[in-house]
């Protein structure tokens, strides 16, 4: 953790679809999953405003 960002890293990519998905249904703002090509990762960034 360094500041306001947080990594996680998971064992595979349906468990960051999953953490993304309920930070996103439990504090709303914006997910953006990435997929890299020909590897077997998923990278999500999950962003809110604090306005």
């Amino acid at each position: 953790q360094s500041g306001d960002t947080l990594v996680v890293r998971t064992t595979g990519v349906h468990m960051v679809r999953r953490l993304g998905e309920a930070l996103l249904h439990a504090h709303h703002g914006d997910l953006a999953l990435n997929y890299r090509d020909g590897e077997d990762m998923l990278r999500a960034q999950w962003t809110r405003d604090d306005a």
